[in-house]
């Protein structure tokens, strides 16, 4: 004689729990793909914005030098350069810095110019509007 079968909640097949696991790390690993894509693109974005504003500050400085004033949108003696941008430049002395104010995301250059602090600052919108744009690819994708 069989002895009935205790009713309770059924258990999961082997095949199913398989498929389970693979769907979980398929998963993970697109998750991990997308964050490890965005952490490149942003720092090669940042990377090749500082490279371009110093570029930038060198030929305003040389222009600077040959005229006395500021052109192309240089500003001499920024009231809105960031302290320690200001305090990192010495005469000839070049150093950019990303910074995030209420009026949005800036990228700066200064040197040091004879005493004066010879600066441009340049928007950085457009490199996080490119990002994000990235990134709602990876959400598709994944």
């Amino acid at each position: 004689m069989r002895l009935p079968r205790a009713v309770g909640p059924r258990r999961m097949s082997l095949r199913w729990k398989i498929s389970a696991t693979v769907a979980a790390v398929s998963v993970l690993v697109a998750v991990a793909l997308s964050l490890i894509v965005h952490l490149a693109y942003a720092g090669r974005q940042a990377d090749d914005a500082h490279r371009l504003q110093t570029e930038r500050i060198g030929l305003l400085l040389r222009e600077y030098h040959r005229g006395g004033q500021a052109a192309f949108g240089s500003r001499l003696d920024d009231p809105a350069l960031p302290a320690d941008l200001r305090a990192a430049v010495g005469d000839g002395t070049v150093a950019t810095a990303l910074r995030q104010t209420s009026e949005g995301t800036f990228i700066w250059a200064a040197a040091g110019a004879g005493g004066h602090v010879l600066s441009l600052r340049s928007d950085y919108r457009p490199r996080l509007d490119d990002l994000a744009a990235l990134d709602r690819v990876l959400l598709l994708g994944s």
